[in-house]
Order: structure tokens, then C-alpha cells, then sequence
């Protein structure tokens, strides 16, 4: 069996486990730490050549995307169905008379993550999100928030966090008004130097 790291708990430093990697048969195999406790052992029943490990729920995100990003990664065909429910909210809001607007701040050469989110981002844009690129070389002189964020309306902010290779883990809220003045500023002057999402060639 071979295996491919898929990515690991960004908070179990210095061991980096849990970890999860994909394998050449169609499968996944998740390090975790191992359950020891009895009375979980047998509530479990497990049978012989099987053992449990356990993992943080900061772990599970990554199982949101990664069996897609996977597809992609081995050249394997995605309809994108999953998208589907996404991409109806998304004509909704449109036609409510709502924008919604997506700027991609990207070191280049891109990474993979970023690569497979921009290969599945057209059926986003035909629904009507506008979706933007931006290479960091040129917001060096812009002011940013520490992490990435969402704006509603000039009222909440959720902030992002993503473990190392991209995937989120975590969402915080915010109402204060300095973080959604400095995050509309920061929106509208990245904004100015993105490139549409059509025009957008990565490196």
C-alpha cells in the first residue's frame, strides 16, 4: 500500500499527529491516538486485526474536502455535484439583488489546495459569486487582518483559520467595529489589484 500525507492537526505540535493519508486503493488511514481505556475498548467490540485511534474534532474539517481534493490530486474525474447546494444559494442571493464577492489572496507558484480551488471555482462564477485572484507580491504595502475573513453586510465578521496546507479548522465571529473596519479597508484595497477569476492564469 502506498500512502500520501494529506495533512496533519496543526495543534499537536511537536508530534504533528494526528495524520491523515490517502491511499492507493481507494482508502484513507487516519494516525491518531490510541484508546486504551477499557470501558471504551468494549463498548466497541472490536474484533481481531482492528484497533481504534482517536482524533481531535479539529480534525474532522478535513474530511469536508479532502476526499475531492483527493479525486483531483489522481487525475480522477469530479462532477461537482457536492457544489450544488452552494451554487443555489448563490443564484438566490443574486437574484435577491445581492453580491457576493470572493477575493483569493495566493502566493505563486500556487499550492495544491489552491490549485484544485481554483479548478472547481467556474461553476461558483457562473452562479454568480465574483470571484477574484490576487498574487501576494502585490499587497506587500497593504494592510491586512492576521487571518482571512468573511464580511456580512458591514455587521459580522467570521475569521478563518486554516491549518498549514489550507484547510480550514476553525471560524471566529466578531461584531466589534474596528475588525470590520479594518477588514471592509482591507477588502476594497485588495479588491482594487485582483484579477476576475476568468482572467486569472495560475503560476
Amino acid at each position: 500500500m502506498h500512502l500520501r500525507f494529506i495533512g496533519k492537526d496543526p495543534d499537536s505540535n511537536p508530534t504533528g499527529s494526528p495524520t491523515v493519508y490517502r491511499t492507493d486503493r481507494g482508502s484513507w488511514v487516519v494516525q491518531g491516538w490510541t484508546v486504551t481505556d477499557p470501558d471504551a475498548l468494549a463498548q466497541m467490540r472490536i474484533p481481531g486485526g482492528e484497533t481504534a485511534v482517536e482524533i481531535p474534532d479539529r480534525l474532522i474539517p478535513f474530511f469536508r474536502e479532502l476526499p475531492h481534493m483527493a479525486k483531483w490530486a489522481a487525475g480522477e474525474p469530479d462532477d461537482l455535484a457536492w457544489l450544488e447546494d452552494w451554487c443555489a444559494a448563490l443564484c438566490e442571493h443574486v437574484q435577491a439583488g445581492r453580491s457576493v464577492r470572493r477575493a483569493r489572496i495566493v502566493s505563486e507558484p500556487l499550492s495544491d489546495y489552491q490549485r484544485w480551488s481554483y479548478s472547481i471555482a467556474h461553476p461558483m462564477v457562473d452562479a454568480g459569486e465574483d470571484i477574484r485572484w490576487v498574487p501576494r507580491r502585490l499587497v506587500s504595502s497593504t494592510a491586512l487582518p492576521g487571518n482571512d475573513f468573511y464580511l456580512f453586510d458591514d455587521r459580522l465578521i467570521v475569521f478563518l483559520h486554516y491549518s498549514g496546507n489550507g484547510l480550514a479548522v476553525d471560524r471566529v465571529g466578531s461584531t466589534a467595529p474596528d475588525d470590520i473596519q479594518l477588514c471592509r479597508s482591507a477588502f476594497d484595497a485588495v479588491w482594487d489589484l485582483s484579477i476576475p477569476h476568468r482572467e486569472y492564469h495560475p503560476v
